[in-house]
């Protein structure tokens, strides 16, 4: 037969424990909140195209915004132009990268863009690595690149990139639309221009924030499933 348990002094108990545990969920949930990062994109003004240009002043040549994160062993590039990436024949979206040893390769039309590495993404979505110091060409894997309408993004390892004197939190780059390569007219603009601009870095939550969050949570079960009992067989 069921046994009837006087349930006052574990109501009262469990309130404690859920007031308690409650404020440990909030505040390693605000931790966790404040640990994330999220990266600022680079907005370049719409239609700025570099009056050098020879090519079609075509939607997908222009850059609105575009971003590099360096997420844990990856880098990550994103982009968003004014149209659908691949619309101009022959379109290539060139991350230029300075990991300490860059230099000014268009010294007539952006001297502040310094550079010893590029990331060449072709139209269709090839992408393709370049060490320019180490004369290396490595071309990434078709899943590396994900294009979405005017949107363009890019991942790849972080050793593709070895430091030339400054750490990899500290790389700067440029991304510069063109169509076809051999040319400075066939440059379509800068983002930004004239200038590179430093990676960000996305920050992991630590161990013990995790760890703590994790416990509150399972706490808050715990006791929420201990309250509703009400008899005992």
């Amino acid at each position: 037969m069921a046994k009837l348990i006087n349930v006052e002094p574990m109501k009262h108990r469990t309130r404690r424990l859920l007031r308690a545990l409650s404020g440990t969920t909030i505040v390693s949930t605000a931790l966790l909140a404040g640990n994330a990062a999220f990266a600022v994109p680079f907005v370049d003004p719409v239609g700025d195209f570099i009056p050098s240009f020879a090519g079609p002043r075509n939607a997908d040549l222009d850059v609105v915004s575009s971003e590099v994160t360096l997420e844990g062993l990856q880098f990550v590039f994103n982009a968003r132009l004014a149209g659908p990436v691949g619309l101009t024949t022959g379109s290539l979206y060139v991350l230029g990268l300075n990991r300490g040893a860059g230099t000014a390769r268009f010294p007539v039309i952006a001297p502040g863009v310094l550079f010893d590495e590029v990331l060449a993404v072709a139209g269709n979505g090839v992408a393709t690595v370049r060490d320019l110091i180490a004369g290396t060409a490595t071309t990434l894997p078709a899943n590396a690149t994900t294009i979405s309408g005017d949107i363009l993004t890019v991942s790849f390892p972080a050793n593709l990139a070895p430091s030339l004197g400054l750490a990899p939190s500290s790389y700067t780059w440029n991304l510069w639309p063109r169509t076809g390569a051999g040319n400075d007219n066939q440059i379509s603009d800068f983002a930004p221009d004239n200038s590179n601009v430093r990676v960000t870095v996305a920050s992991v939550p630590e161990p013990s924030t995790i760890a703590l969050f994790s416990l509150g949570a399972l706490g808050f079960l715990l006791m929420r499933r201990r309250s509703n009992t009400r008899y005992q067989g």
